[in-house]
């Protein structure tokens, strides 16, 4: 032990020994002692400072491209959403555009026909009431036999979108004595009648429109 002790003390000596020469060299020549310290100092930062710092940006511009990142898929996810909304809005205007167009064709297919059954029916009764009076006439002056009836045949579809309602609207001749009086009143009770049943079949008709109904096969 005590050799192995004698040689470490020994050889600790000569690198003082080196070590004090290369100081004093240095000291005679300061160009080389900052060259040294520069070589010194580079190979510092090339094995012991930088690769931490290398290390430490890195991770910084990872984390930047991943917030960059995150940040433009927040963004497009916001834009689709936007888009999205924008795209709803337009298919509802659309929807509720070919709604209400739908609704005001049927109402006025309703109407039309309404006043078309209106006027075929009225024009059917003063048409009858019309013969009745010839059928007075002729009565009253012996062309004709007193006290005969014409029963005056309704519109099948009328009759049936009526039934129950005044013998389905026929006008009968009345006596010849009061002819023109029965048949004026029976024409306008007739007239009102069929103008009271085309109002509540125009109603019923409209009652029984779906608004949605569109809507609704579109939403399944």
């Amino acid at each position: 032990m005590s050799w192995l002790l004698g040689l470490v003390l020994g050889g600790g000596g000569k690198l003082l020994k080196a070590a004090a020469r290369l100081w004093g060299w240095l000291l005679d020549h300061p160009a080389f002692a900052v060259c040294l310290l520069l070589a010194l100092h580079a190979a510092a930062h090339q094995f012991i400072i930088d690769p931490g710092l290398r290390a430490v940006r890195d991770e910084a511009l990872a984390a930047a491209v991943q917030a960059e990142a995150e940040a433009e898929a927040e963004a497009s996810a916001h834009r689709a959403t936007k888009q999205n909304y924008v795209d709803a809005q337009a298919q509802a205007a659309r929807l509720e555009q070919q709604r209400l167009a739908r609704v005001a064709a049927l109402n006025q297919e309703i109407s039309d026909e309404t006043v078309r059954d209106f006027e075929r029916r009225l024009g059917a009764a003063r048409a009858d009431a019309e013969r009745l009076r010839q059928r007075a006439r002729e009565t009253r002056t012996g062309a004709g036999s007193a006290g005969s009836t014409m029963p005056v045949p309704a519109d099948g579809a009328a009759a049936a979108r009526s039934a129950g309602a005044s013998e389905n609207y026929r006008l009968s001749e009345p006596a010849p004595e009061a002819a023109q009086d029965d048949i004026e009143w029976r024409l306008i009770a007739t007239e009102q009648a069929i103008q009271l049943d085309a109002l509540i079949s125009d109603i019923l008709a409209r009652a029984a429109i779906d608004p949605n109904a569109d809507t609704q096969a579109v939403g399944q």
